[in-house]
């Protein structure tokens, strides 16, 4: 190597050594920022998810408390009890069907929104309590249901011409009371805690663990 070459590396190698630790720092920077980057929006998006969910607990819980106030046995007994044998005329009748039919309506929507809310979750840690709820509101809207009707058909035949299967209304009264307070109860009771729960696991589930 003759001596302007050796020169010359002497003046250009500190300026290539320069660049090259120049070079690195950036990268690690880059590097750096790209993790906390990406960290800041991956505790984002857990923190909005966390905030989602929190915010559909409320709604749960705001639809199932009008659900279970609308379903509880004791309101429900006091309109069995609100059937007495005097006779009605067919626009009375109509106006107490459309009035009791609501009841079933109202119900079924109201299941139908929490269920929506529920999936729309998507958590695994509650997906078995999840589907036992539906199970639950399905039967829960079938007992009501079909205790509407039959008093419906009780009402009927209070109407003049109405009563075609010879009902004698007020045993039959007795009858439908009796045994929607022995059956339904339960199911409402059973209902009641589920929704309980999982209103419960949710509001747990909705803390980021960061933050527990």
């Amino acid at each position: 190597m003759d001596e302007s070459t050796f020169e010359l590396l002497k003046a250009i190698i500190p300026s290539a050594i320069t660049a090259v630790v120049a070079i690195i720092a950036l990268i690690t920077s880059a590097y750096s920022s790209h993790k906390a980057t990406k960290t800041s929006y991956s505790n984002n998006i857990d923190n909005m998810r966390f905030t989602q969910k929190e915010k559909i607990s409320d709604q749960i819980i705001e639809k199932a408390s009008v659900l279970l106030t609308k379903t509880d046995p004791n309101y429900l007994n006091t309109i069995i009890n609100e059937i007495t044998p005097i006779e009605i005329s067919k626009s009375e009748f109509t106006s107490i069907q459309k009035q009791l039919l609501s009841i079933t309506d109202e119900i079924q929507t109201l299941s139908t929104n929490i269920k929506l809310l529920t999936y729309s979750i998507k958590d695994s840690n509650s997906e078995k309590l999840i589907y036992k709820i539906y199970e639950e509101l399905d039967l829960v809207h079938s007992e009501i249901q079909d205790m509407i009707l039959q008093l419906i058909q009780l009402y009927c035949a209070l109407t003049p011409n109405g009563n075609i299967k010879n009902i004698t209304v007020m045993p039959e009264k007795y009858k439908l009371e009796k045994s929607f307070s022995e059956k339904y109860p339960k199911i409402y009771t059973d209902l009641s805690v589920d929704i309980i729960l999982l209103v419960e696991t949710l509001k747990k589930n909705s803390i980021p663990q960061s933050k527990a």
